[in-house]
This record gives C-alpha cells, sequence and structure tokens, in this order.
C-alpha cells in the first residue's frame, strides 16, 4: 500500500534525481519501514501519525508508546472475539446443513440465524441493497 498524498501521517518529502526517482535518506527509510510494519500490525493510521509523534519527541516516555500499543492490542483482541464468535456460528450451520440434494439448509435461510453482531463500518452490502 502506497502512502497516498494527503496521508494521515507524516510522509517524508524525499529529494528526486534527474531522471525524477526518490532519493530517501536513512531517517525516511525508516520512518517508511516503522509505518509498514505497523500498517501490517493492523495499526490504524490515526495511531501511526500518533507513534511517529512519539518517535520524534524526544522528551516522549515509553509508558506513552506502550499506552498506544495495549490500546490496539484490546481492539484486536475484541476483534479475535468476534471472529471466533462467527466461526462458531458458521461452524454450525455448516453441521446443520445436510450436503444432500434440496433438504433444509440454514445457511441458506440467514435472515433467521442469529449472528453475532459485529462493527460492519468495512462490510459490503449485496448489490440493490443500501449499504
Amino acid at each position: 500500500m502506497r502512502p497516498r498524498s494527503g496521508a494521515a501521517y507524516p510522509e517524508p518529502r524525499p529529494a528526486r534525481t534527474n531522471g525524477n526517482y526518490r532519493r530517501y535518506g536513512k531517517d525516511d527509510l525508516q520512518r517508511l519501514s516503522f509505518i509498514r510494519r505497523a500498517r501490517d500490525l493492523g495499526v490504524p493510521l490515526d495511531r501511526v501519525r500518533d507513534l511517529l509523534t512519539l518517535w520524534s519527541d524526544q522528551d516522549r516516555h515509553n509508558a506513552d508508546v506502550r499506552a498506544l500499543a495495549l490500546a490496539h492490542i484490546l481492539e484486536l483482541e475484541a476483534r479475535a472475539g468476534q471472529l471466533t464468535a462467527m466461526i462458531k456460528t458458521l461452524r454450525k450451520l455448516v453441521r446443520e446443513c445436510d450436503g444432500n440434494a434440496r433438504s433444509p439448509c440454514p445457511i441458506r435461510e440467514f435472515q433467521s440465524v442469529h449472528v453475532p453482531a459485529t462493527k460492519r463500518k468495512n462490510t459490503i452490502a449485496p448489490s440493490g441493497s443500501p449499504s
């Protein structure tokens, strides 16, 4: 994922070569590496920005960085719990759905099945449905 212009974190502004290639310095490469690693760990961009601000603050305390990381861990654990509940529900539906013929199958009738609530921020509505 390439940083967009106007990204939510401070982007390095590298010098350009005559061929218009970017020339990153050591600090820029460290910052970009940090951003990529944080994003790989699912850290939201606003929190990446906060971590970069702390990283550049010479007077920061590790407790500040630790607090941000712990908050992210709690969010990941909550999402993991939601995913576990969804997996459990789907496994139950699969067990109850006979794979033969056209017998009743609860997977085809999701409306009547209780599915644990999740944050539906990143879900895609079926075509023809309001999102």
